[in-house]
Formats: structure tokens, C-alpha cells, sequence
């Protein structure tokens, strides 16, 4: 059994390193949508041709496996360099796996709904076809190269895992807020979409296995020191959220806002606003009757006692007024219809997870009619002895965007009006945890740590091999097909002669036309997120500029090689005082 082999080789975006070491095969994909013929083809083109340092040394689709790099002895290609994308010891390879020492292979995956507006979805595949030229190359590499069994590993072995303290952090789900450590795969948990700027309920694909490590700490934040967090500088002149790593956060100059919450478009309670407060005054001031047929209120409040007769006039209910020797009035509603409303809506007397499909209308009416029943509560504060009546509250304002924290010691919960800055703080401390994350379609969660709320990333999903579509046991089928010997190629590779450019199969203007509009994007937002994790050149630190721009706030100090858009270079200019 032998392979074909198709060069479309170049030197752009590869380095030299004369008789370099290779100890390492990394499988790759490349979110591309589809991994139909001409596709690594046109992959290794791009490669050729992209401003952003991004490369592979091999690319396969469903027919074609492609070499990028024609000398791969003595030039390596740029796939696992960059920052650390993860915690401080990283992925198990971190710091070991290398550009300079390692081989690469682009897989191309493959997209069920062609919709790859999320890279994180169950919706994206590897093809049988494509991992076959896969594993009849890998073996061949693996064999030439010598590299043993265990140095065959994904890039998410590289630096892929971006972790929260797995005892001390919880995510929202429909039945209410539960620990990280007892999330599983197939859950379902609130996600935030940067683009809608809303949350959803989406499904956990993956889940990290779980691992002690260092973590960075400042004020009621804890994660990994390059977790991505969603945040916007604390200033008039930038209103943006966008995603900055938390070390990089630790360094700024400047404070940042990271957002609490933002807007669940429920499908709504099938309630109408009478109803929905009759459930507040049941909850805060009601009990069941004796007989357990009715539900009774005692009240001593002459307005509230008014403003409930209305209340239960309105809804049809009949109902009796007796006083009581202290002063107290009974407000007595004996009819079985109130007591299935109550247990319906109601857990035992207590706010239950079902109102976290109000409509924002809802809300508003639910929250005003609880300032007005509650003695407690005000438009700023709400007050239970209760705990689950606390978290439904809690729940409630973080996916109607309300920033909230909860007091045990009152029993409250606060409402901010103010936003909640982290950074340029000397308080920011390392503490060893065990951690674990996520994988969710929209690459952002609702977390609650320290009884606060926050949207931070999950943890990047790995394509083809997430637990969604087989994750370990496919990725471990994967690698012992690779490592059966029967089955690797007993002869030396056919290698289809370079072609010379204006003889390719698709010129440039034909290469761009082939792409949709979501291969194109999804290939630009790979290279700048890329872009983005470089550190700053030598020569830039040797000018100094980037620096003094930086102490003076011109800019934040993040992403030196990142792109800048129209409206962040306004504000740069503003910033130095030229408009």
C-alpha cells in the first residue's frame, strides 16, 4: 500500500532551521466547512498567499493529501507557536511541543449546516475519506521521522485549555445554577452570543478533564491566567466588549468592565400580569389553609391589604377578610384552583427555575410587584431567608442583564447600577485549584463565582474529536489506526512533481471566487485571532513607542500584532487629541 503525495509547496510563513529536530506529529483542522475535493489544495494557496503567519506542512481533504512545506528537514511552518492559550502549565505538551520541532496536518472538516458562524458546534465532522488520508499519513511520517506513539497528539494538547476553578465556580442551567465539577456532557447551560449580545441555553459538547494548576485571583475572579474574559476599558472613549485574556487584563494600565449578564429573550410565562403578581404575593406573604384548599395571607399593611383585594378581584377569586387580636388581618381565599396556580409556579412556597422564561415585560412586573409585597425589598435590594429564592433572583437579573451579588450575611441580594472593573490592581494573587471548563456552541458562559455573575470564554472545542461527535474514543481510534502497523503504507510515497504557478489547477481571483462568505471569514477570523496572540516584535520594543503608548492610555496594551478597526483608530487619534 502506498500514498500519493501533491506539492503545492512555498516558503511563505516558514522559517529556517537547518537539520531542525522532529519529535512531534500535530493534527490539526481547519474549520474550513467542507473537506471536498480541492480544498487542501486550495488551503496550501492560502497558506502561500495569507498576511498572517498561519502554515501547515500538510494538508488532506477527502482525495488529496497536500505538502505545504517542501523541505521539511530543514524548514518549519507556524501551527503551535503564539502565546499560551491556556493555563500556566498548559496543555500537557506546552512548552514542549514546538513549531521548530514538530510536523503538522491540516484536516479539513467538514460543516453538516454549512452555518459555521460558531466554531464549537456539534454540527462539524470529520469524513471517513479525509481521516483515512489522515492516518495513511500520519503513519508514513511517524515511521520516516521516527517519532514514537505518544508525541502523535492534537494541537489541543499543545495550548488549549483555558480553565475556571472547578469548586468555586457554577454555571446556569434551566434548573438553576450547579457546580462546575457536576457538569456533564449533553447538559444544558446559559451561553452568551458576542454577536447578538444576548444569552441562550445551549449544550455542553465537551468538557475538560479535570487538573490541578495554578490560577490568577482579583477580586470575586478566579480562572486561568490567559482565560478569556469579555470586557471593555473603563473610559468614555471606548464602548465595546471585546474578549482580552486575563493576564493580559493583570498588566494593563487601565481597569476594564466585564460584563455581568445580558438579555435571555424567553419564550415567556403563559401568565398575565394579575396572575403574575398574585404568584409574588403567594410566594412572599401566602400559606396554605389548614385544609390545604385554599391559601391565606396575613397582612397588616391597610395599602397592601387594598392592593391584594384588587389583585384577587381582578382574577376572579372569592375571598374572606378576618381580623386578627394583634392587629393583623387574615386574607383567606378558599378555592383548590389558587392552590394548583401556586403549585404550578410555586416550589413549596418558593420561586421556582420556570421563571427564567419571563419575557422582559414579565420582569418588570414581576420585580415591581415584589418591591411592593416584599417589606424588604427595594428597587436595589431583595431580601430572603430562603437561598433558593435568592438564586432564582440572582438568575433572573444576570439573563435580564442586571448586575447583582449576593450578601448571605443579610440574606439579600444587591442590585449595581455601577459596573463591575477588574485590572490595574496590585490585589491580584496566584492560588493553586483544580480546574476543568467547557465547550459550549457560542464560546462564552454565565458563570456565578464569589455570588457574583459573569460572562467569561469557555473552552475552545476541538472539532471532530468533541465528545459531541465521539471526542477520546474517536480520537483514540483515530491514533491506534495510525499506530497499526499492518496497515501503514509499505512503499515509499508517490510525489506529484511541483507545478509551476500559471499552471495550477485555480488561479488567485478563481481560488477567491470558490470561497463563501463563511469560508472566507472563518479563514480571516483563524489568522487574526492568531495575530492577536503574538507578542510584541523586538524592533517595536527597541522603538519603545508601543510602551509609551501604552502608559499614557492611547492605547491598552493588548494584542500589539492585532488588527485595528476604523473606529479603534478614531479613538487612538482622539486619544492623542487630533480630532
Amino acid at each position: 500500500m502506498g500514498i500519493n503525495i501533491r506539492q503545492r509547496t512555498s516558503t511563505a510563513n516558514t522559517s529556517v532551521k537547518y537539520n531542525r529536530p522532529i519529535e512531534y506529529l500535530v493534527i490539526h483542522y481547519t474549520a474550513g466547512g467542507t473537506s471536498r475535493s480541492g480544498t487542501a489544495w486550495n488551503t496550501a494557496y492560502m497558506f502561500a498567499h495569507n498576511t498572517r503567519p498561519a502554515s501547515a506542512d500538510f494538508i488532506v481533504d477527502d482525495t488529496d493529501i497536500v505538502q505545504y512545506n517542501g523541505d521539511i528537514k530543514n524548514r518549519y511552518t507556524y501551527a503551535v507557536g503564539g502565546k499560551l492559550q491556556g493555563n500556566p502549565g498548559g496543555g500537557k505538551f506546552y512548552g514542549k511541543c514546538k513549531n521548530y520541532n514538530s510536523i503538522s496536518i491540516e484536516i479539513c472538516s467538514s460543516n453538516r449546516t454549512g452555518n459555521m458562524k460558531y466554531p464549537n458546534t456539534k454540527d462539524w465532522y470529520f469524513t471517513d475519506a479525509a481521516l483515512n488520508n489522515a492516518i495513511k499519513l500520519a503513519q508514513y511520517l511517524m515511521e520516516k521521522y521516527n517519532i514514537p506513539a505518544n508525541h502523535l497528539i492534537r494541537h489541543y494538547d499543545v495550548n488549549q485549555k483555558l480553565c475556571l476553578p472547578m469548586y468555586e465556580t457554577e454555571l446556569l442551567t434551566p434548573d438553576g445554577w450547579k457546580l462546575l465539577a457536576n457538569i456533564e456532557i449533553g447538559d444544558v447551560v446559559a451561553q452568551y452570543d458576542t454577536k447578538e449580545d444576548n444569552i441562550t441555553f445551549g449544550e455542553v459538547l465537551d468538557t475538560v478533564e479535570p487538573y490541578d494548576t495554578n490560577i490568577l485571583c482579583h477580586r470575586d475572579i478566579k480562572a486561568t491566567i490567559d482565560h478569556r474574559m469579555w470586557v471593555m476599558p473603563n473610559n468614555s472613549t471606548v464602548t465595546k466588549f471585546k474578549e482580552i485574556n486575563f493576564g493580559v487584563i493583570r498588566k494593563a494600565k487601565q481597569k476594564y468592565i466585564i460584563k455581568n449578564g445580558a438579555v435571555y429573550h424567553g419564550n415567556g410565562l403563559e401568565l398575565s400580569d394579575n396572575e403574575l403578581r398574585l404568584l409574588v404575593w403567594i410566594q412572599c406573604d401566602g400559606r396554605y389553609t389548614v385544609d390545604e384548599k385554599g391559601i391565606e395571607f396575613y397582612l397588616r399593611n391597610d395599602r397592601n391589604i387594598k392592593y391584594l383585594q384588587e389583585v384577587i378581584k381582578n382574577l376572579g377569586y372569592e375571598y374572606i377578610i378576618e381580623p386578627h387580636e394583634d392587629g393583623s388581618y387574615v386574607v383567606r381565599v378558599c378555592d383548590g384552583n389558587i392552590v394548583m396556580f401556586a403549585e404550578k409556579y410555586l416550589d413549596n412556597m418558593m420561586f421556582d427555575w420556570n421563571l427564567l422564561d419571563m419575557t422582559e415585560k414579565q420582569f418588570k412586573v414581576f420585580w415591581d410587584e415584589l418591591v411592593i409585597v416584599d417589606v424588604y425589598a427595594t428597587d436595589a435590594t431583595y431580601r430572603s431567608k430562603i437561598r433558593k429564592n435568592l438564586d432564582v433572583i440572582q438568575a433572573l437579573c444576570a439573563t435580564k442583564g442586571i448586575r447583582t451579588n449576593i450578601c448571605p450575611e443579610i440574606n439579600a441580594i444587591l442590585i449595581s447600577r455601577d459596573n463591575y472593573t477588574i485590572g490595574n490592581s496590585k490585589d491580584m494573587s496566584v492560588e493553586a485549584a483544580t480546574v476543568s471548563c467547557v465547550t459550549v456552541p457560542t464560546g462564552f458562559i454565565l458563570i456565578r463565582q464569589n455570588e457574583n455573575t459573569f460572562i467569561v470564554g469557555n473552552c475552545p472545542g476541538i472539532i471532530g474529536w468533541n465528545k459531541e461527535s465521539g471526542s477520546e474514543a474517536k480520537w483514540i481510534d483515530f491514533k491506534n489506526k495510525v499506530l497499526n502497523k499492518s496497515t501503514a503504507p509499505t512503499t515509499k510515497p508517490t510525489v506529484k512533481p511541483e507545478v509551476k504557478e500559471d499552471e495550477l489547477d485555480m488561479t488567485k481571483a478563481e481560488f477567491l471566487k470558490s470561497l463563501t462568505n463563511e469560508e472566507a471569514y472563518t479563514l480571516l477570523s483563524k489568522a487574526s485571532a492568531y495575530a492577536e496572540s503574538l507578542p510584541e516584535p523586538d524592533w517595536s520594543k527597541k522603538e519603545g513607542a508601543w510602551a509609551k503608548a501604552t502608559s499614557k492610555g492611547v492605547v491598552n496594551g493588548a494584542d500589539p500584532q492585532g488588527d485595528i478597526k476604523r473606529c479603534e483608530m478614531i479613538a487612538v487619534l482622539g486619544r492623542l487629541g487630533l480630532i
